[in-house]
């Protein structure tokens, strides 16, 4: 199965470390060697984001917490920054780490104090050249709602891609799929 990363995006300030919190049940800390579920499945879970860290330290502070794990999550889920600057570019950054994954970008378009907000047509142009990138946006402003939207979209995305997985290991076998086996 293809890895899935979901990367809950916002610039600073912007609530991502928290919503991570909240869909984990108000956990705070997550450790580097464990997973852990949502939606019915075990996520890696990276709840600083580039803007914290840099691209260098977000990209060894991923790196690391896959090596702990021992192994490659099916589903990675991380706070994310879309930054553009030279030494910190969201864009490398993504093709440096994801770039054999499925990667949905769960943009938050209004700051968690609702002083900004995302410009999602300036997102989808920036990234429009990572074909395996797809940008959902969230734009609730009441943070319970917020909350509630990104885990619903997250658990969508899971039950239509477990589907997907289910039709495609249907493998013919003589003319007959095993199914019928």
């Amino acid at each position: 199965m293809k890895q899935k990363v979901f990367l809950i995006s916002g610039f600073q300030n912007w609530g991502k470390s928290y919503i991570i919190q909240k869909l984990f049940n108000d956990r705070v800390r997550f450790y580097q060697h464990k997973l852990y579920e949502l939606c019915g499945q075990d996520f890696c879970v990276h709840s600083y984001s580039n803007d914290d860290w840099g691209e260098n330290g977000y990209i060894g502070a991923i790196n690391s917490r896959l090596e702990k794990l021992g192994s490659t999550p099916e589903y990675i889920i991380s706070a994310f920054c879309p930054t553009r600057e030279k030494w910190n570019d969201s864009k490398r950054i993504i093709e440096t780490l994801y770039k054999n994954a499925d990667i949905y970008m769960i943009a938050l378009e209004h700051k968690w104090c609702l002083h900004a907000k995302l410009n999602i047509d300036e997102l989808k142009e920036y990234y429009s050249d990572i074909p395996n990138l797809q940008i959902i946006t969230i734009d609730e402003k009441d943070p319970t709602k917020k909350i509630q939207a990104v885990k619903q979209t997250i658990c969508s995305l899971l039950a239509s891609k477990e589907l997907e997985n289910a039709q495609e290991n249907k493998i013919q076998t003589d003319g007959k799929s095993t199914e019928n086996l």
